[in-house]
């Protein structure tokens, strides 16, 4: 499922960043993946 997503994600400029996943799960109250970037810095 995964690999079927194609989302590109700038990193021009970050020395270092927590990549954070969140959502996902089983069953009807899942939720879709949500990818943010956390405690990032400048480069």
């Amino acid at each position: 499922m995964i690999s079927s997503v194609n989302t590109e994600l700038s990193l021009l400029g970050i020395a270092s960043a927590d990549i954070v996943m969140a959502g996902g799960g089983a069953g009807v109250d899942s939720t879709p993946f949500v990818f943010t970037l956390e405690n990032i810095v400048a480069a």
